[in-house]
This record gives C-alpha cells, structure tokens and sequence, in this order.
C-alpha cells in the first residue's frame, strides 16, 4: 500500500506529460496557426534537454538523491505548464516545451532509479513501474481531449498543473524510506558534462541511445503529429484523445496481464 502511494506521486506526473503533450501541437496548429515547421521545433524542443543532459542528470542524482532531483523537476514541470497559461504565445510554449523536457527526464531517472533499487522483487517493482507509465499515457491524452474541446488550451494546462502539484505534495509528504532505492551515492565529486559524454565511447551505450532515440521517434510522431492531421481532417479533440489512448491501451493491457 505505501508502494503504491509512492508510485501514485509518478502517476501525477506522468498523466499531466501525457495529457499536454498532444494538445500543444494542436493548439500551435488550430489556434496560433504555426508551422508544420515550427511544430517539428516543438516536439524536437521537448527531446533536447534530456538528449545533451540526462547523464549528467543521472550524476546530479547521485549527489543529491532522487528525492531531491525528482521534487526540482516536479517544480519545474509546474512552471513550464503555467507559463503558457498566463501567456499562450508559440514563444512561451516553445519555453514550456524545453523545460518540461528537462523537468521530465529528471523525474523519470529518479523514479527508475528509486524503484530499480528498491529492496523486494525487483522484476514486480518495475512491472508497476512500467504500468504507472502505460496508465498515464492512457489517461493524459482520453481526458485532454476533452478538457480541450469544452474547457479550451489553458483550463487543460491547469488542471494538468494541478495533477504535478499533487504529485510534489505526495513525493515531499511521504517518510524518506519510500526513496532509499535512489539515495545520494557521494557529496564531494561534481558533475562534469565533458565526462559523461565519454560515456558515448562505449558501443554499448550507443545502441542504448540508438534503439531509444528510434522507439521515441516513432512514439512522438503519433502524438505530437496526429492530432494536428486528425484536426485537419475534421475530427474533434476529444476524438483525437480517444484514438491516442486507444493507441496506448494495448500496451497497458499487455502490462497489466504479465503483473497477474
């Protein structure tokens, strides 16, 4: 039950990710009538941060332990989904875009990390892990859609800021024991960006970032894409939520039968 309530603080996260995502590119295209250009900026813009700095993220996180990192990046997502609120402009979504990126991979490295360490079955712990993820992509995109469509651009951004607010006030609320999987590993030795990219030297890691970079391709073309081409064929967007969690369904499905 404590497991769960740990991993409820992640869900919050990942579901306001997976709710704004798609909704920014239709939003640029309906609304602010961007670019298919700039939207490529866009998605691109979200993908930048965490490609230059989620190793050196992986180092500030053993440092100063998840719990830290994770509830920095909770602020931080926080803040990029309320900028545009006050100020929807394709520049402020553009800020937003890039700092909910970097916000977002570091929320991702502490959760891994905490549940990957976590003491107990560790193939069980990241099954729900893996199905937090599945849930929240099924979620964000079904009630977007629908915010969007009768709420409009900035109650959805809201209330997706709502749901990272409760994920900080859960992650900072409950006992530290929850976080002992991704405690800080040293105080003294500080990161260094030119190291970590000599990680790259290892072929290993290169097909790591190869076979990832090609599985998000192809995740981001349907988000970030579709809905703009669902938008322009008529559909509507609570339509285009539906389809994208339908889209998602499977693999929450999948993950739902190798936890039974």
């Amino acid at each position: 039950m404590r497991f769960a309530l740990f991993l409820s603080s992640l869900l919050f996260y990942s579901f306001a990710t997976n709710a704004t995502r798609p909704i920014v590119s239709l939003y640029a295209a309906d609304t602010l009538h961007a670019s298919p250009f700039f939207i490529g900026i866009l998605v691109s813009a979200y993908a930048l941060f965490p490609m230059l700095f989620a190793m050196s993220i992986g180092k500030l996180l053993d440092r100063y332990g998840a719990r830290v990192v994770a509830i920095l990046g909770g602020c931080g997502m926080l803040l990029s989904l309320l900028t545009p609120v006050f100020q929807p402009s394709l520049i402020s979504i553009l800020f937003s875009q890039l700092f909910a990126g970097f916000c977002n991979i570091c929320l991702i490295i502490s959760y891994q990390k905490t549940v990957g360490n976590r003491v107990g079955d560790r193939d069980n712990n990241v099954m729900w892990l893996t199905l937090i993820f599945s849930f929240a992509e099924f979620l964000g995109p079904l009630m977007s859609g629908f915010t969007y469509q009768f709420l409009g651009f900035r109650w959805t951004l809201i209330i997706s800021a709502l749901s990272v607010l409760l994920g900080i006030i859960i992650g900072s609320v409950i006992s530290k024991d929850h976080w002992k999987g991704g405690v800080a590993e040293y105080k003294s030795k500080k990161t260094n960006f030119m190291e970590s990219l000599g990680l790259l030297k290892s072929a290993n890691v290169r097909k790591v970032l190869l076979l990832s970079a090609v599985i998000l391709y192809t995740k981001d073309l349907l988000v970030a894409y579709f809905p703009v081409y669902g938008n322009s064929i008529g559909l509507s967007a609570s339509m285009i939520g539906l389809i994208l969690s339908c889209a998602s369904e499977w693999r929450s499905l999948f993950d739902f039968v190798n936890l039974g």
